[in-house]
């Protein structure tokens, strides 16, 4: 069994080239993040701690939205979905409104060094990866949840500032 990852091999790197298409037809790519602060929750519908994260995935969607400047968008791990017919499916029935694009090879999970689901990966507006966490609803090495998250992001963007 894979252990929990600490912390992402991606951090203060430049985030891999990779295209996916979102389910509303536009293209997910490091191109169409560039420019803005974006969240990028990993995550599927199969996985046992997504659908634990699920709420919590939810309330980020909630936290994020009313934010002009910080994007979150979700890629769904594998062709499988569980008891959904499809990611948008999966989202829908946890309330989740985000973007979400299907990674059915597990190329873009691969590119990125992904280990853990589901996984969020902070990518700032010059394709770097500056944050990283796993499993939101737990506190792991002494970080989690949502409302610290959501800290952590605001302090990531105004050292970016400084």
């Amino acid at each position: 069994m894979a252990q929990r990852p600490e912390t992402h091999p991606l951090i203060g790197r430049r985030a891999p080239d990779f295209t996916l298409l979102r389910d509303d037809g536009v293209a997910l790519s490091r191109a169409s993040l560039a420019g803005r602060w974006s969240v990028i929750a990993f995550l599927g519908a199969w996985c046992g701690d997504c659908r634990r994260d699920a709420p919590h995935l939810a309330a980020l969607a909630r936290a994020v939205e009313p934010d002009p400047a910080l994007d979150l968008v979700a890629v769904h791990v594998d062709a499988r979905f569980g008891d959904h017919a499809s990611p948008r499916a999966y989202l829908a029935a946890h309330d989740i409104s985000v973007p979400v694009a299907l990674d059915a090879d597990r190329a873009v999970y691969t590119a990125f060094g992904v280990s853990w689901l589901p996984s969020y990966l902070v990518i700032d507006p010059d394709g770097v990866v500056r944050g990283f966490r796993i499993d939101l609803s737990t506190e792991t090495a002494g970080e989690g949840g949502v409302k610290r998250f959501i800290q952590d992001i605001a302090a990531l963007r105004s050292a970016a500032r400084d």
